[in-house]
């Protein structure tokens, strides 16, 4: 027995989510056109850097969960037109929609873990993060 939630936009929330998934959505975007414009000035050198193939891996990773997520609301909207036209009685398979949804905490897994690693790239330009200091 699996439990997940497969509505994202049920409860007074809704608005909410619905604006942080567009921003979202803008962001990959956003991204997307600001690593172009870095590989283009570059070429092939863009390649030469660890951090440019963690771009590229997020970027990608954003883009099939977007599909991914899309993906779970159609096959979540087909379970549900079978719930309504048959008023509940009926048999819904419901593994789809929940291998969907697997995938999809796994890409958002992935982004995230990439994304921690980036965040080190910030931290290593604090020169008290990683040494002791004697106070």
């Amino acid at each position: 027995f699996d439990g997940i939630r497969l509505m994202q936009h049920h409860d007074n929330f809704g608005l909410f989510i619905i604006a942080c998934e567009i921003a979202y959505v803008l962001f990959v975007v956003y991204f997307t056109v600001k690593e172009c414009r870095l590989f283009y000035k570059q070429r092939m050198h863009y390649f030469d850097s660890y951090w440019s193939y963690a771009e590229i891996a997020i970027i990608s990773a954003c883009y099939l969960s977007i599909l991914f997520y899309g993906l779970r609301y159609l096959a979540t909207r087909k379970v549900l037109d079978i719930f309504r036209q048959t008023y509940g009685n009926g048999y819904m398979r419901m593994t789809y929609a929940a291998f969907l949804d697997e995938i999809f905490g796994y890409l958002v897994a992935f982004i995230v873990f990439v994304g921690t690693l980036k965040f080190t790239k910030l931290l290593r330009f604090n020169k008290r993060i990683g040494s002791y200091t004697k106070n």
